[in-house]
């Protein structure tokens, strides 16, 4: 796989599922991934290559203490190799993330549709959302992560977890 991929996770659900007023909250917008091309290794020996800065940083989940659960989106685009951020986005930084358009984006963008998608879910019933989040492959190449340090309840649903590394979706590109 010698292509160029960006990564985008957003929380659709900001401020919260039933007041999602200041959403979609932007948590991370990673142009510039590559993933090796493989042979008959486990994709987690293949971690993806970051090549460029993200052009919003990676900020993890932390939903409102006692907020019912958010669903966290990440999508992974095939980027152009004329990519560049468009205009009407040229706000959005590690300060500045909420009222984001992934649909627009990718439009505005050229990316076209998702290669890959999933979601998991993430509730705070416990009023601490310090959560550390770690995601990685089995040795067979299926995705499972794990969930450490004083986190919020976390409910997960889908094909791998994204929380934070791209790593997982390194299994399902390769």
């Amino acid at each position: 796989m010698n292509e160029d991929y960006l990564f985008a996770l957003v929380d659709p659900d900001a401020e919260s599922p039933q007041n999602p007023n200041i959403s979609q909250y932007l948590h991370f917008l990673q142009p510039g991934l590559t993933f090796p091309s493989t042979s008959s290794a486990p994709a987690a020996s293949y971690p993806a290559t970051f090549n460029s800065a993200p052009i919003v940083p990676y900020a993890q989940p932390a939903p409102p203490n006692f907020s019912t659960a958010h669903r966290y989106i990440g999508l992974l685009f095939s980027q152009p190799s004329n990519f560049s951020v468009p205009s009407n986005f040229q706000q959005y930084n590690a300060s500045y993330r909420m009222f984001f358009n992934i649909t627009t984006f990718a439009a505005e963008a050229g990316l076209g549709a998702p290669i890959l998608a999933n979601y998991f879910l993430v509730s705070n019933q416990t009023m601490t959302a310090n959560a550390t989040t770690n995601a990685t492959t089995t040795g067979t190449g299926m995705p499972i992560a794990t969930f450490t340090g004083k986190a919020p309840t976390i409910r997960v649903a889908g094909l791998c977890i994204m929380a934070g590394v791209v790593g997982a979706y390194a299994a399902l590109v390769v």
